[in-house]
Formats: C-alpha cells, sequence, structure tokens
C-alpha cells in the first residue's frame, strides 16, 4: 500500500512539473522574442545602416550618389495657342497641348569638398531626347504659337513712368512668337543630341527684334541691364551638360561614436543627414528673394537624399532650386513600389497659399485675376509662384502645378483647353524606402506659364487697351525617376530579405511560443480533469456500497454497539474517513 501510494504521488507530481516547465520555457521564448524583436534586430539593422548611410570617400553610398544609375525622364508637354488675333482683342486664349517630348536624363554630383561633417558638390545633368518614349506626333520640328517673352520684357518696362519711351519699341514687334524647333529634322537625328535640342526648351532662340535692337551701340549695355535679357531665348537654355543647380553643401551623416545612439543628440544628428548646411555660399536665401526672415530660412534637402529611419508623422523638406524655396512633403500612405515597401510622401496644399506663406508674395502692380484686389499687396492667386527675383537671368516665367492645380477656379476658367486637374499626376510625390532614406520613385510635376500683362496706361499699339491680362501656360513638365534594376535588387536582398528572414525567424519563435503555452494548458486541463473524475467516482462508489461487516464474537461484560445507528448500506464515519484519506494520499481501491 506504501509503495503504491508513493509511485502515484510521484506520477501526480510529475504531470505538474512539466507544467511548470512548459510554462516557464513559452515564457523564456516571448521573452526572447521581445528581446530580439523590438531591441536586438532594430539596433543592429539601425548601426549597420548608419555605417552605410555616411557620404564619406570610399564607401558605397558616395558612390551611388556621385554617380546614380537611377531611370530618370524628363517629360514635356507643349501648349500652342490657338487664336492669338482673338486674344489681342479680349478673348480667352484658347490652348493645344502635344506631348509628351522625352529627355532621358543622367545625372552626376561633382564634389569639391567634403570634411568635418559635410559634403559640397555640383550636380551636372545630361538630356538625351528620346524619340521612341516621345508620342507619334512629337517631331521635334512642329511648329507653336507662344507669346513674345521679349515683348512681354518691354511691357512690363513701359509700364514704368520713367520708361515711357520705351513703349513705342512695341510697335516694332509681335506679342506671339510661332516658333518651330528646328528646320530640318533629318539633320537634327544625325548631330549630336546634347547640343541640338528645341529652341523653346534647351537650344533656346534669338528674338528677330532683340538681335538687331540690342546690337546697336550703347543699347546693349541697356539690354544688359535695365532689361536682363539672356542671350538665348529658351526655358531650359543652358541646363543641359551644366551645373545650373549650383552649389550645395550637405551634412555627410557622420556620427560621433562617443555617444550613446539611444540618446536624443545621437537621433538629431541622424536626422540631419544630408540636409543643407548652404547654398551658393548661403546660409540664408537672399533678403531680395522673399520678403520675410521665415521664407528666407534654408532647410531640408536638395531632393536626392533624404535621412534614414523616415517616419510617418515627420515633413520632409526639400530645396528645389527652381522656385529657389524649400517645399514641405508630408506623408500620405504606404505603397509599395516594383516591390520594396515605401511611405508615400507629397507636397502639402497649403505650400503654395500665400495666407499661410506671405513670406513668398512679392508685392506687384499687375492684376492678373479678380481675387489679387483683396491683397493689399496684390500677391498672385494661391497656387501661383513668381520666381523672377530669384533667377533675374532666365525668362520671366510663373510656375504652377499642371492645369493650374491647387489655384482657384477662376485662374482655371481664364484659359480654354487644359486638361482636368488630376492628384497623382499633377503634384509632388516621392515614395521613400523608410529604412535608408532612400527615394524610390519620384515625380515632380511643374507647370510654366508667361505673364500675358496689358500693361498700365499703354495706349499703344492700340489692342492693349483691348486685350485681357492672364497668365498662358507654355509646358508642362513631369520630371520622373525610378530605382534602377541594379540598386533594388541589392536593396532587396540586403535590406528588405535581411529584415523578412529576421522577422520570419521571430515570428516562428512566437508562434512556437504560443503553441507550446497552449499545448502546456490542455495537458494541465486534461490532468486536472482526470483527477477530479477520479476522486468523484471513488466517492460515489464509497458512498453507494457498503462493504462487508467483520463478524466479531462479544463478551458477556461487553455492550454491543446497536447497529440500528448505521443506515444500511453507508459505512461508519470513522472507516469513511480512513478510505478518503487513503484516496487522498493516492492508494487505489
Amino acid at each position: 500500500m506504501g509503495l503504491r501510494a508513493t509511485a502515484t504521488r510521484w506520477a501526480h507530481d510529475r504531470w505538474q512539473r512539466v507544467t511548470v516547465a512548459g510554462v516557464a520555457l513559452a515564457a523564456a521564448m516571448l521573452a526572447l522574442f521581445v528581446l530580439l524583436f523590438f531591441m536586438v534586430i532594430p539596433a543592429v539593422v539601425e548601426r549597420l545602416v548608419i555605417k552605410q548611410s555616411e557620404l564619406v570617400e570610399g564607401s558605397e553610398v558616395m558612390e551611388r550618389w556621385k554617380n546614380p544609375k537611377f531611370k530618370m525622364q524628363f517629360k514635356v508637354f507643349v501648349f500652342s495657342v490657338r487664336n492669338p488675333d482673338e486674344v489681342l482683342n479680349g478673348a480667352r486664349p484658347i490652348v493645344k497641348e502635344t506631348g509628351p517630348y522625352v529627355w532621358d536624363k543622367v545625372m552626376k554630383h561633382e564634389v569639391t569638398a567634403a570634411g568635418n561633417g559635410t559634403v559640397t558638390f555640383k550636380r551636372k545633368v545630361l538630356y538625351f531626347f528620346n524619340e521612341k518614349d516621345s508620342c507619334p506626333t512629337c517631331i521635334l520640328g512642329n511648329r507653336v504659337w507662344v507669346p513674345n517673352i521679349i515683348y512681354q520684357k518691354f511691357v512690363e518696362v513701359a509700364s514704368k513712368p520713367a520708361m515711357r519711351a520705351a513703349a513705342t519699341t512695341l510697335l516694332a514687334q509681335t506679342p506671339f512668337l510661332e516658333l518651330e524647333n528646328i528646320t530640318n529634322v533629318e539633320s537634327y537625328l544625325n548631330q549630336d543630341l546634347i547640343s541640338q535640342v528645341g529652341d523653346l526648351l534647351f537650344r533656346g532662340y534669338k528674338d528677330p527684334f532683340l538681335e538687331n535692337f540690342c546690337d546697336v551701340p550703347f543699347v546693349n549695355v541697356i539690354c544688359q541691364t535695365v532689361f536682363a535679357l539672356p542671350e538665348r531665348i529658351g526655358l531650359f537654355y543652358g541646363f543641359n551638360n551644366s551645373y545650373v543647380d549650383g552649389e550645395y553643401t550637405v551634412k555627410d551623416g557622420t556620427m560621433n561614436i562617443s555617444l550613446n545612439y539611444r540618446s536624443t543628440k545621437y537621433r538629431n544628428l541622424l536626422r540631419e543627414r544630408g540636409d543643407l548646411v548652404s547654398f551658393e555660399g548661403m546660409d540664408r536665401l537672399r533678403k531680395s528673394w522673399w520678403s520675410n526672415e521665415e521664407a528666407r530660412v534654408l532647410k531640408g534637402n536638395e531632393g536626392s537624399l533624404f535621412h534614414p529611419f523616415v517616419k510617418r508623422d515627420e515633413t520632409l523638406w526639400t530645396f528645389s532650386n527652381q522656385l529657389c524655396r524649400a517645399l514641405p512633403l508630408v506623408y500620405e500612405k504606404d505603397t509599395e513600389v516594383l516591390g520594396i515597401p515605401t511611405y508615400r510622401f507629397r507636397v502639402t496644399p497649403t505650400a503654395f497659399d500665400y495666407d499661410d506663406n506671405p513670406g513668398y508674395c512679392h508685392a506687384t502692380d499687375k492684376v492678373f485675376y479678380p481675387q489679387q484686389n483683396g491683397s493689399e499687396r496684390h500677391c498672385y492667386p494661391h497656387g501661383i509662384m513668381q520666381v523672377a527675383k530669384c533667377r533675374p537671368n532666365e525668362p520671366p516665367a510663373v510656375l504652377s502645378m499642371p492645369n493650374f492645380h491647387l489655384a482657384p477656379e477662376e485662374v482655371r476658367q481664364s484659359v480654354e483647353g487644359l486638361n482636368a486637374t488630376d492628384e497623382e499626376r499633377d503634384s509632388i510625390i516621392v515614395d521613400v524606402e523608410p529604412t535608408l532614406g532612400m527615394p524610390v520613385r519620384a515625380h515632380r510635376a511643374m507647370q510654366i506659364n508667361i505673364e500675358f500683362w496689358a500693361g498700365k496706361d499703354i495706349l499703344l499699339p492700340a489692342y492693349h487697351t483691348k486685350q485681357r491680362s492672364t497668365l498662358i501656360p507654355i509646358v508642362i513638365v513631369h520630371d520622373d525617376a525610378e530605382i534602377d534594376d541594379e540598386t533594388l535588387n541589392k536593396v532587396k536582398l540586403e535590406l528588405i530579405m535581411g529584415q523578412r528572414v529576421a522577422a520570419g525567424a521571430c515570428y516562428l519563435l512566437l508562434l512556437t511560443a504560443l503553441a507550446l503555452l497552449a499545448a502546456t494548458g490542455l495537458f494541465a486541463l486534461y490532468k486536472v480533469r482526470r483527477v477530479s473524475c477520479a476522486v468523484d467516482e471513488a466517492t460515489f462508489t464509497l458512498l453507494k456500497v457498503r462493504p462487508p461487516i467483520l463478524t466479531r464474537r462479544w463478551s458477556r461484560t461487553e455492550t454491543r454497539p446497536s447497529t440500528r445507528s448505521d443506515p444500511p448500506n453507508q459505512l461508519p464515519i470513522s472507516k469513511l474517513g480512513i478510505l478518503l484519506l487513503n484516496l487522498k494520499d493516492g492508494v487505489t481501491i
């Protein structure tokens, strides 16, 4: 009886020990999962990314950044004015869009200085016309009617009281020009694509009036100073194979290894990689460009490199040399580009709102729309950007989103023939891989417009008293970039696959822990229910079945106990207690 009780008690303790061990092992696995998933793996990835993200000579990221292999295309949609004569008599311009004319882009970053935590560089861009990707009717010899940029420059000068005499030159000019990019398409295709581009776009053209007017002695000085006229007129004249973007100095991302990587200072330094230190030697933009200090702050990066570990709740600032200012990009949604998870950031609609950004408003006496009368300084309507003051040696142009996206309805209604606006097509978007801070796909859309202004107190030519002042679009530009196959495969293999394998191992550990915990719980429940059923069955048997009563011979002097106190089929209390105690000790009856 004792050996049997001991064996039963040992078996009972064994399943309890198994249960405790299972729960302890599952808890240890869960703790290991939390440690790996939330601390160890992120810390390892962070240290590797930081080390590989520094813009220092000899590093892999520096070589990729200096000679990016991204697929880049420059797409141009050209507008031609269909009713130039009617426009001079007060009609709304009617435009027709053709395109895209496509150029492949090759970009290089040439480092001029490096050290002390910064890199100074210039960006060179080469454009190659891509006839295959251009529209079937996009021949570089196509003729287009566009506003005469030089004519509008003379209108602007003649509207000043001290320069009224310049109005006489308007009689010898025409407000519109018919341009054809080249006279012989066949000869163009057989020549160097770098130097031969459309007159309106890259190669430029010489204005027929200006060519004779500015050749007069002493007048050429006026052309260069008062009129600030370029040598040739072209929207992108001088852009090809040049350093037109200027010189940038950015932070190279090198870190002080003595800092704790979890410290606030370390985190702040990490988020500054790629941030602008200076542009063209300036740490603040010129006062002549914008009207208040906030607008002149140089912030953000130059657009080709973001800091690693980008978050959804932050605002990315990128400096645009064409706009002479920084643009805020805010998170829109999670996306996936060619199998790489990315965050999509889009320029904020309020970026071109002068109520929120009064420093970007230039005081002007040119009124094109009734809305300008509501502004004390006659600010342009929202969504219209005047950049002539920061780009004085280029054709006077006004920038906007394509099809006047983000501009008031009165601006859109001022021109016929525009397409309906589209959020994806007519905006500035960048899809960023958040861990590396690498732009995977970028789309920058912009529309170039010419101020068609009737002038102020100009009586001759006579049509100036009839024409309406408006903005006439000339071209829409889509500047697109997408990660190349080599970089794509490298990011997928070394980053995405590594992260997924590590995450998969952690999740496998989590599932194993949960499965072990569930199995241990089921095992313990099974054992508890089994013991409970055994106790209930034994108790029921003891209460219902009466064992044989032992006989005894009583002496005459002893008083025989009465059996009436013992109910039938029930053991005496003392015996029942003994049996239950034996059952408790593990004795099987």
